[in-house]
């Protein structure tokens, strides 16, 4: 399973970095236009948790700017107990620093927020499949994040990041939806 894991994992880290500047503001416009639909058909979203894109991520940055009602979790690294946690942003511009793995994250003056209370997440992913499998860069971040969240998980990536499947393991995650720029599949 490792074996299978990895070399998916290598296949797509080479597929994103091969993404041109281009290819990669034109899938950021049109999974934008996905996602502020669906979210904006989505009552009951009361806290939403997002990332900061990382490595050709899919940005969904655009999508939050636009949705001004709305309270956003990203996360953050704490050093003492050696985890991520989630804090809570008011600024998507000021509230951002970089930290662990050179990736931005919430600043340390960001209230932290339980995981539990997130009504929807948004998570990127190196690959996806149609039963909801995620796989990460192998850390488990979201995996232990994820844990004993009632949320709605949905998967945030490029159409070409969708294989076929992805061994499951009893940690891994199980995603609701996926949002690509081309589509909205629901699990």
């Amino acid at each position: 399973m490792k074996n299978t894991k990895d070399t998916i994992r290598s296949n797509l880290i080479d597929f994103r970095s091969r993404l041109t500047n281009t290819l990669v503001s034109k899938a950021n416009l049109d999974l934008n236009q996905q996602l502020s639909q669906y979210i904006s058909h989505q009552s009951s979203v009361t806290l939403l948790a997002a990332y900061y894109p990382f490595q050709n991520e899919l940005s969904v940055l655009e999508t939050l700017s636009n949705i001004s009602h709305k309270q956003y979790a990203f996360p953050r690294f704490d050093e003492k107990k050696n985890s991520y946690e989630m804090a809570i942003i008011q600024s998507l511009t000021n509230d951002f620093i970089v930290g662990k793995f050179n990736c931005y994250e919430a600043k340390p003056e960001c209230p932290i927020c339980e995981t539990s209370s997130i009504s929807h997440w948004l998570i990127p992913g190196l690959a996806f499949d149609k039963k909801g499998n995620r796989l990460g860069f192998g850390a488990g971040i979201y995996d232990r994040l994820l844990e004993n969240t009632k949320g709605l998980k949905i998967g945030i990536c490029y159409d070409e990041q969708i294989v076929k499947h992805i061994p499951n393991e009893p940690h891994d995650q199980i995603m609701d939806v996926l949002i690509t720029p081309n589509e909205i599949i629901k699990i």
